[in-house]
Order: C-alpha cells, then sequence, then structure tokens
C-alpha cells in the first residue's frame, strides 16, 4: 500500500514506532532484486532500506558501509581505490544488507569471508552492533535471516591490492 525509503536509524525508529503503534504490517526489502509481488500488492509499508554510509579508513583497508549501498557500487568504488577482496560480490544484484542477511558469495568466497561487525536495529529500536563471530554466518544465511533485526551497518575488513588483478 505504501512505499518508503529510509535513510538513517532515525527514519527507521520513527518508522518502526508507526507500525507498532497503528499496528500496520511492515515489509523490509533492500535493493529489491529478489522481490516478487503477487498481483494483490503488499499490504501495509514496504520499507526500502537506502542507508548510504560509505567510509574508508586511511590505510584504505577498513571499510564501513551502510546496508542500502548497492554491491556493485563498492565493487567500483574498491577498484577505484585499489582496495582487494571484494571482488566475488562485484557481479551479485542488491544491496550490502541482503548480502549479510544471506551470506551472499561467489567464486568460493562469502560475505563472511570480509565482514568483522554488524550494527543493527532490533523492532523495538535498540542498536545492537556484533562482530562476525556472533552474526552465526552459514551457507547463504545468517543470524539475520532467522531473526527480526534489520541490519544498518556493516564493517569490513578488505586489503591493498593493484587495480589490474582486481579488474
Amino acid at each position: 500500500e505504501y512505499l518508503i525509503k529510509i535513510q538513517n536509524a532515525e527514519e527507521l525508529n520513527a518508522i518502526l514506532n508507526l507500525c507498532k503503534e497503528q499496528e500496520i504490517q511492515l515489509t523490509i526489502i533492500g535493493n529489491g532484486s529478489n522481490v516478487l509481488v503477487s498481483d494483490e500488492g503488499i499490504k501495509g509499508i514496504v520499507l526500502k532500506i537506502e542507508i548510504p554510509i560509505f567510509e574508508l579508513d586511511d590505510k584504505k583497508t577498513k571499510l564501513k558501509v551502510g546496508s542500502g549501498v548497492k554491491l556493485a557500487y563498492i565493487a567500483q568504488k574498491c577498484l577505484k581505490q585499489e582496495i582487494a577482496g571484494f571482488e566475488f560480490a562485484s557481479g551479485i544484484p542488491g544491496t550490502v544488507g541482503g548480502a549479510i542477511r544471506m551470506n551472499a558469495g561467489a567464486h568460493g568466497k562469502e560475505m563472511k569471508d570480509i565482514v568483522t561487525t554488524v550494527t543493527y536495529m532490533d523492532r523495538d529500536g535498540q542498536i545492537h552492533k556484533i562482530q562476525n563471530e556472533d552474526a552465526e554466518f552459514e551457507y547463504r544465511t545468517s543470524l539475520f535471516a532467522d531473526k527480526d533485526y534489520i541490519i544498518l551497518e556493516v564493517e569490513m575488513q578488505l586489503e591493498k591490492g593493484i587495480a589490474e588483478e582486481i579488474q
């Protein structure tokens, strides 16, 4: 019935509160790459996460990204900055939030191999930050696939590389 796009945790918290107070059904999506909708549509609010954080440390090995950042964008930025380790995800459609939720991977690597921390919000609006080992990463799943948590941002450990090799 309604599509709402959010850019930060404050907006997310406001929508969660509204849905709780008004008993509105909430469906959360990232990029929507793998979403099929029936002719009946989706009841309530569809919330599209578009948190746009993209921060690189001075050594260009630690990356913090918002859950709404597209994987292809990250891959291109890493290539231009000569940062290796993210190449496997360059052809995967969707956002980093969805990739963490399902532990996306290709070419023998998965998100669990580069993620150091995940920051998420529970449905009560509380923000939590967990380490990789607490995210329960397994083949194409994680803690976030089983729980009602909403990924806000992810920190990744990458490495210096050479553009030609990354390409």
